[in-house]
């Protein structure tokens, strides 16, 4: 199955698909996405992705949540300065991270940072995604560490897993003073490359349990052996 082109999903479907996998839809609104959800295989597609990514960030952050929010991040987030213009995916994401901003470590609620996870798992591969900075803190820096670039950068490391192929994978934040992007990055042939792993096919018949055991996280021990390998 080919990956879903966003032009082609609408922008209301797809916030409306966030809002269902954290129950906030009214009765009625989710009883029309799930009639759209069964003639639409398109937007079902971009709800399996938008589950698997809720899967394994909740896990990440079962840990992170209960962490204080670094001062330093803190310090970048309250002196950011609004950008007004065209609005976009990514700056939903952002306006919904900017509401959550200090209640936790991550910036925002994991449903927030789910949403953002699983429209980049939906954005077609480029190679301006990785870059030298990013290369050497994935290939160096454990999971919970923030590394300083610059002033405008700071990169943190959320966790370290192997997908379904067998590849070591590593979810990050690239954070600046005017927003926080995930990435999800995998390992494959010597080299770094966003993670567009296609999950619409487990759709029908994979539980929860076999979606969690799909990404397995590595434990710091299993990292720390990877990263000095």
């Amino acid at each position: 199955m080919n990956d879903v082109d966003l032009n082609d999903i609408d922008m209301n479907d797809i916030e409306k698909l966030s809002a269902y996998i954290d129950n906030e839809l009214s009765p009625a609104d989710r009883a029309e996405l799930e009639q759209k959800l069964v003639v639409d295989s398109e937007l079902k597609q971009v709800l399996s992705k938008l589950e698997q990514s809720n899967i394994i960030a909740k896990t990440y952050f079962s840990e992170l949540d209960r962490k204080p929010l670094p001062m330093n991040l803190e310090t970048m987030i309250l002196n950011a300065k609004p950008q007004p213009k065209t609005v976009t995916i990514v700056d939903f994401f952002r306006r919904k991270a900017a509401n959550n901003a200090m209640q936790n470590w991550s910036f925002a609620s994991a449903a927030s940072i789910v949403f953002a996870l699983g429209i980049w798992m939906l954005m077609p591969l480029s190679e301006s995604n990785i870059n030298a900075s990013l290369v050497s803190v994935l290939n160096t820096q454990p999971s919970g560490s923030v590394t300083t670039v610059n002033p405008e950068l700071k990169i943190e490391v959320l966790a370290s897993y192997k997908n379904v192929q067998g590849s070591v994978c590593r979810s990050i934040i690239q954070h600046s003073p005017q927003s926080s992007n995930p990435i999800l990055a995998c390992f494959n042939n010597g080299e770094w490359s966003v993670d567009a792993t296609d999950f619409s096919k487990q759709y029908q018949t994979a539980s929860i349990v076999d979606l969690t055991t799909n990404a397995e996280l590595m434990t710091a021990e299993q990292e720390r052996a990877w990263l000095t390998k």
